[in-house]
């Protein structure tokens, strides 16, 4: 231990004299302080009675009663970080009548060792795939935190604050990757302990031949377990069933053969270290492996899935290697009403190619989304193609406005320029409308187009995965403008001009069309089916009188609703 006296009485008075406290004196009693262990200081003094002892520290403005003592000393133990610090003390008795001071000062230094932490364990958590560290906290009670360090050297990579703070997730590796973990704990006066035995995590790896049912695991031996490591148990899971426990080995022997069933598409498994005291379990990460033969294709992919002509079939184009044996491919097919199918089967041409013609669905009122399936060489893995759907463009009007929106087209798997174009209603020569990144257009669809066929192109971009410049089309959707009617007030038959009278429209179909003038009297002077027909203010052949007549129009709106516009023109001579 490290021993400090008090100064002398006459050097600590001129030092008082001087307004520092930094060492021993009394006014009337000698008082002596000692470090005599970690944290710990002897106090003693010459006196009798019943002493009073106090206490303060360089970051505490007041002193602090600790104690009181008839024996002539006291030993203080600092429970708080004491690094190098001084510390003061003093004390005071009463005697007849008369109080006596005491005063000390000293240096005190926390100089035990800081105590290790203890291995827990070094485990991968299976449902995060992260390393999770833990261990025993140390038993120094002035612990702030631990270093945690990794590696060979070791190098610090992270810091834990606090001394029952035991848990650690190392989130910059790999569960496939084995690391060696150290954990260094430090005080209050980073004072650092010695590094705990280095330990690692554990990785399993699966191999197989070819289309076999016999699996070989091996893993990392797992090292510095407390109580050792008494036996490695291998547990298996086949395609969705429950892990079973296929295997127990000894510390030393960290491979083993299993065999799986026949259909088994994919297999599963991961290591479980046990301790001998079998209180301490670790476990490795979770290996995947796909029991698949050499022969698969090299690639297949979906190219593009296109609405017909014809506005009722779905053109679904994929790629393939075609130097793969297998010849039997399978089109899925999803959508909302019917869920996911198999569309039916098909073969590859001589250079790979994929062409599936659906002939089962209604592209105007569904989205469909599609993609290729083909088995391995061993019958049991499926290789599937990236998914790609139908474009189902939909029409709104809102105030005037014409917006026409579309899903993207998420196929390629790169950018993706659309086209809207549109036709007249039974014309075939279609003409562009807009071009678009974005899968909305609005506000330049007027009504004096009348009626009119819309559809959506969409063309694969040159950043696309697959690059094979491909373009497709979507279905088509009518628009046919909103029927809005005007009628003149007043027209002069007599003159040159304004001679006759009829209404006018932004378009008027002739189905439901019928308009009616009456006369004061109540007696029709015209009558027409035809939105193109005026009155000339005949009736029979006779001009009919200065004033004003009755008009009744009906017509059928394009939502197929019957409206009637009423009024009154006044015909003028």
């Amino acid at each position: 231990m490290i021993g400090r006296k008090i100064l002398q009485p006459i050097v600590f008075l001129l030092l008082l004299l001087s307004g520092l406290r930094l060492s021993c004196q009394t006014d009337t009693i000698p008082l002596q302080a000692e470090q005599t262990g970690s944290r710990q200081v002897e106090l003693s003094w010459n006196t009798s009675g019943v002493v009073s002892i106090y206490r303060r520290f360089v970051d505490e403005p007041d002193k602090t009663l600790i104690g009181t003592s008839s024996s002539g000393s006291y030993t203080d133990h600092l429970h708080r970080s004491v690094c190098d610090d001084t510390v003061y003390y003093s004390i005071n008795v009463s005697s007849g009548g008369v109080t006596h001071l005491g005063f000390a000062a000293i240096q005190v230094s926390d100089n035990e060792p800081t105590a290790p932490a203890e291995w827990g364990v070094v485990t991968v958590d299976q449902s995060t795939h992260l390393i999770h560290l833990s261990w025993q906290a140390s038993q120094d009670t002035d612990i702030l935190g631990y270093l945690i360090c990794e590696g060979s050297p070791s190098i610090a990579i992270d810091t834990v604050y606090g001394r029952t703070n035991t848990e650690y997730e190392f989130t910059d590796g790999s569960d496939i990757e084995v690391y060696l973990f150290r954990i260094c704990a430090f005080d209050s006066c980073r004072q650092a302990s010695s590094l705990t035995d280095a330990c690692n995590n554990m990785v399993v790896l699966l191999s197989a031949e070819p289309c076999s049912q016999t699996i070989v695991a091996n893993w990392n031996a797992y090292i510095h377990m407390p109580s050792e490591v008494d036996h490695y148990e291998l547990w298996v899971r086949e395609d969705y069933n429950d892990y079973r426990d296929v295997a127990h080995t000894l510390p030393t022997t960290t491979e083993t053969t299993f065999t799986i069933s026949s259909q088994c598409r994919k297999v599963y498994a991961y290591v479980k270290a046990v301790s001998t005291d079998g209180t301490t379990v670790a476990l490795s990460n979770r290996a995947r492996r796909e029991i698949s033969a050499e022969e698969r294709p090299g690639y297949l992919y979906l190219r593009k899935v296109s609405v017909c002509d014809d506005g009722r079939t779905v053109n679904v184009i994929g790629q393939t290697d075609p130097t793969f044996p297998v010849t039997d491919y399978l089109v899925y097919r999803k959508s909302s009403s019917r869920g996911t199918e198999v569309a039916g089967h098909v073969q590859p041409t001589s250079d790979g190619v994929l062409t599936w013609i659906d002939h089962e669905v209604q592209p105007r009122k569904e989205l469909y989304t599609y993609w290729f399936g083909v088995m391995d060489g061993c019958g049991r893995n499926e290789i599937l193609s990236q998914k790609g759907s139908t474009l189902l463009p939909e029409i709104e009007e809102d105030n005037g406005v014409t917006t026409i929106t579309w899903n993207p087209y998420e196929g390629w798997e790169g950018a993706v320029t659309y086209m809207l174009v549109s036709c007249p209603l039974g014309e075939t020569i279609w003409t562009p409308v807009a071009s678009s990144m974005e899968t909305t257009v609005s506000g330049i669809i007027s009504d004096n187009d009348g009626e009119m066929t819309y559809k959506v192109l969409a063309f694969e971009g040159p950043d696309s995965r697959w690059q094979r410049n491909d373009s497709l089309q979507s279905s088509v959707i009518f628009r046919t403008p909103k029927t809005v009617i005007w009628m003149p007030n007043a027209f002069t038959p007599l003159e040159s001009t304004n001679n006759t009278v009829s209404p006018k429209s932004t378009f008027i179909e002739t189905q439901g069309y019928h308009m009616l003038i009456y006369n004061r009297m109540g007696a029709v002077v015209f009558e027409t089916h035809d939105p193109l027909e005026a009155w000339d203010g005949t009736s029979n052949g006779v001009m009919q009188p200065v004033g004003a007549y009755t008009y009744i129009i009906k017509y059928r709106q394009n939502d197929n609703t019957d409206q009637v516009l009423k009024g009154t023109v006044t015909l003028i001579k």
